[in-house]
């Protein structure tokens, strides 16, 4: 079960597809979040986590809307009952 401390985060799948959905380059997208070029590089393959706030963020100012993924997107695992051991 992952820590309170590591929290959700989005997919890479996610990030990606919510930058192209906004026709964003990665550079773009990045400082639309305040971020770097690499920190977006990072979480779209999957070497670092994007924090959830920035995450939302993202979605809100670009107008994609939290509505464009569904609420299971935003349940930590444990929430949902996925790392249960059962």
């Amino acid at each position: 079960m992952s820590s309170p401390s590591q929290g959700w985060a989005p997919p890479p799948t996610h990030i990606r597809s919510a930058r192209l959905a906004a026709g964003l380059s990665q550079s773009a997208a990045a400082s639309v979040i305040y971020r770097t070029l690499r920190n977006w590089q990072q979480w779209e393959l999957g070497e670092r986590r994007m924090d959830r706030a920035l995450w939302e963020l993202f979605l809100i100012k670009t107008n994609i809307g939290l509505q464009s993924y569904g609420p299971a997107d935003f349940e930590s695992p444990s929430a949902t009952g996925a790392n249960r051991a059962d």
